[in-house]
């Protein structure tokens, strides 16, 4: 048979470790619903969130408090530092961070500020102190300019002004966009506070803060304004901005013609639905009792109020509300709707079959208000009948938070009071609670954060203001079952102070808390992680092995390379034999070759090394090479010094603590023959926890790539340590993951490719390529890591 293909050097074709698809939280609480779910949690569960195998991995130190809940990007380019996972943090010193999410390195760091500036003064209230920048969570798009958009508000002052401004900033450099900044401005027909005297109330920078996170819905980034305290002037101002040019396309005032109405949500940013319609809880203020013939308040001031928001002819107005029957005395003690936010809850049946879409929310007065958000009820004087459910009491102190929602579950953290688990059943509020912890929150409650595996391995995050800061993990199917405190472990895990609204953003095996000068970051001591991979191919004259892996990460990896193929074990059947004198050669993205060996004591610096890793090759002809790698992509090649046939197996062993870098995915490209000449492929997984990983055989896809003599019809098959199978493939799209495995965007191009997703518990696998009809050709064998 003719077997006279040569192998170039082809470039790396894996992805990054832990960049794709992992989670991205690119807004507050996760989702537009505002649930603050992560169903699609791999590595942290019920089973090793403890002190002993969890806990603070490190601590990433910036200018100023963290009052904006950190947000997720997964493979982020950036330029001239490679591609990572990023960590967004934001800052009360205007300052914006885009940090390695996985291992703290700060990648580029900017200032909001412009020349001879400030952060804002506290402007005489004990809200936010010291000093006012950066208090929203911002929301990022990575649909919007060369590689996503990061869209922040910040406040700042000169010597005669104070500034509210919107800006744009590129994901990958933090530069400016779109010709932003631009400065918040507007006016809105009443005569309400700080009118002037012309029909029109004016928004005046110093009054406000930006306390609700930003929304970008619609194409439209919109913020949402609260006062310092209850100082007025103030009134209920909603601001859009076009998120491709940031001209200002919308704006609302809740409270025209009156005052007060201010939008805190402890934080939060108010939900969207699939219809774009927006909803939030609107702080005290004027409410008129009269109401039109829409059973609206007269003059169109709608304080104290859950608000249901529409586009109708390109502007902002309100839909619905929905309000207490004794509104005006609420409003007036200061028990109000706006200290809490709004949850969407997912379509709901009732006991008459009626699919229900409601939405949960709770202030200052201990109750929990369910309300339909297809009809929110409007107002009746002393009477709340119109709300869909109102349950009086259910909580033990005022809220000043956000509840999650989690598989037919909410779960409210009140001031003063136990985490607590409310189920529903007919699309209703059920009480008591189905559990609630042991553990008490003090002012401000908690906002928690949930994180599983579909509707496995559930736990609910919680973080409690002290000096220092506490996280909590709680079983999310009984919260009394504590699983961590980072005060489980003495001081190890302390992370920094108490931060008030502060969220924690549960994503790709890490949890991210911010105080009032840092964010700690905490996972698994031991993630789960490909530690070791290899590749064995039948190599015949001209024809060489090329294998490919990637270093993840912010470090550089010490890896361990052997090729063997004289010690090369065979079965007694088969007909080949090991490569003679193998020679390896290791290159770097560009092609380069960067390190080289044939014989492993001939020509080696690392003699030493090798042998103390116990990798020294049996055979004096077989080649070895430790190396000190920086994060990228590397290609290994394997022929005979000689030219001769035979077959060879390559190695590649992570020998580095397991935190800075990680060696994640492999390809293995090579000749697939008869018999025993398969290629194979075979991976360790390492860690407390089990891993993703997406094995993909390609052989017509080579062909279109050029490749000559590609593979007809590759069959895929995994076994364990104990050759057992664990799965197989002939055509990816018969396999029962298909949808899954288009959905994360790595499906082969043809039909007769091979595919398979596993999450597989730590241990050695093996990966077999072969054709299904016997055929033979070149195949590609790939490993994703996809945790």
């Amino acid at each position: 048979m003719n077997r006279t293909l040569r192998f170039v050097m082809v470039g790396v074709l894996v992805l990054p470790s832990s960049a794709f698809p992992a989670i991205n939280v690119l807004t507050w609480h996760n989702n537009l619903a505002r649930t603050g779910q992560n169903l699609r949690e791999t590595q942290l569960t019920p089973t090793n969130v403890n002190f002993n195998s969890f806990g603070k991995l490190f601590q990433i130190n910036v200018d100023g408090k963290v009052d904006a809940q950190p947000l997720i990007v997964s493979k982020v380019s950036i330029p001239n530092r490679g591609t990572h996972n990023v960590v967004i943090i934001a800052t009360e010193h205007d300052s914006i961070y885009c940090c390695d999410a996985d291992f703290g390195t700060t990648l580029w760091h900017r200032s909001m500020l412009k020349s001879g500036e400030t952060p804002s003064d506290s402007r005489n209230c004990d809200q936010v102190v010291p000093e006012i920048g950066i208090t929203a969570t911002p929301v990022i798009d990575l649909t919007t300019g060369p590689h996503g958009t990061i869209y922040v508000v910040a406040m700042s002052k000169n010597a005669t002004s104070y500034f509210q401004r919107l800006h744009a900033l590129d994901l990958a450099t933090g530069a400016e966009q779109f010709g932003g900044p631009v400065r918040i401005q507007a006016t809105y027909p009443g005569t309400g506070d700080n009118n002037n005297g012309q029909g029109e109330v004016v928004f005046d920078p110093k009054q406000y803060k930006e306390r609700s996170g930003l929304v970008l819905s619609g194409n439209i980034v919109y913020t949402f304004w609260a006062s310092h305290c209850d100082q007025r002037p103030y009134t209920g101002w909603i601001i859009g901005y076009d998120k491709n040019t940031l001209a200002r396309v919308r704006v609302l005032n809740l409270t025209p013609n009156g005052n007060g109405g201010a939008i805190w949500g402890s934080g939060a940013a108010p939900a969207v639905d699939g219809n774009f319609k927006i909803y939030l809880l609107n702080g005290n203020g004027t409410f008129e009792t009269s109401l039109d013939v829409n059973r609206f308040p007269s003059m169109s001031d709608f304080g104290n109020c859950i608000v249901k928001l529409s586009n109708v002819n390109q502007q902002l107005r309100v839909a619905d509300y929905w309000t207490m029957g004794n509104t005006i005395a609420e409003s007036q003690a200061d028990q109000d709707l706006g200290s809490g936010g709004a949850v969407l809850l997912p379509p709901m049946i009732d006991r008459n079959g009626v699919t229900r879409y409601l939405l949960a929310a709770a202030g200052k007065d201990t109750h929990i208000y369910i309300a339909d958000r297809n009809n929110l009820g409007k107002f009746v004087p002393n009477s709340n009948a119109t709300l869909y459910q109102n349950i009086s009491g259910a909580l033990k102190g005022p809220v000043f938070s956000v509840p999650a929602y989690f598989n037919g579950h909410l779960y409210y953290g009140a001031v003063g009071d136990r985490l607590r688990s409310f189920a529903f059943a007919n699309a209703r509020l059920v009480t008591p609670p189905t559990s609630q912890s042991s553990v008490i929150f003090g002012y401000p409650g908690t906002t928690p954060s949930v994180s599983a595996n579909g509707t496995a391995d559930a736990i609910v995050w919680a973080v409690r203001n002290d000096k220092p800061a506490v996280l909590y993990a709680f079983d999310a199917t009984n919260l009394y079952k504590r699983l961590y405190s980072s005060s489980d472990a003495g001081s190890r895990d302390y992370f920094g102070t108490g931060n008030k609204f502060i969220v924690p953003t549960v994503a790709n095996g890490r949890v991210y808390v911010g105080t009032t000068s840092s964010v700690g970051v905490f996972g698994l001591f031991d993630p789960p992680r490909l530690s070791n991979v290899s590749a064995r191919a039948f190599v015949t004259g001209e024809q060489e092995l090329v294998a490919g892996f990637t270093i993840q990460g912010s470090e550089s990896k010490t890896v361990g390379l052997r090729v063997l193929g004289p010690s090369l074990p065979l079965s007694e059947s088969s007909a080949a034999t090991g490569m003679p004198d193998p020679v390896l050669e290791l290159r770097d993205d560009n092609g380069r070759v960067i390190n080289s060996n044939d014989d492993w004591e001939t020509n080696n610096s690392r003699i030493a090394q090798i042998q103390q890793t116990k990798l020294a090759p049996h055979n004096q002809k077989e080649p070895a090479i430790v190396a000190a790698l920086p994060p990228g992509n590397y290609t290994l090649t394997v022929r005979d010094a000689n030219n001769a046939a035979g077959m060879a197996l390559v190695e590649a062993y992570d020998l580095s603590a397991p935190r800075t870098s990680s060696l994640a995915n492999f390809y293995v490209r090579g000749f697939v023959g008869t018999g025993d000449e398969v290629l194979i492929g075979g991976i360790v997984v390492r860690g407390t926890a089990p891993e993703q990983v997406l094995f993909r055989a390609l052989g017509t896809d080579l062909g279109n790539s050029r490749t000559a003599n590609p593979l007809v019809d590759p069959v895929l098959e995994i076994r364990d340590n104990n050759g057992m199978r664990v799965a197989s493939n002939d055509n990816w799209r018969d396999s029962s993951q298909s949808e899954e495995i288009s959905s994360i965007g790595l499906e082969p191009d043809s039909e007769t490719d091979a595919a398979l997703l596993l999450t597989l518990v730590p241990g050695n696998y093996t990966a077999i390529v072969r054709d299904a009809g016997g055929s033979t050709g070149v195949a590609q064998l790939e490993t994703y890591e996809l945790h």
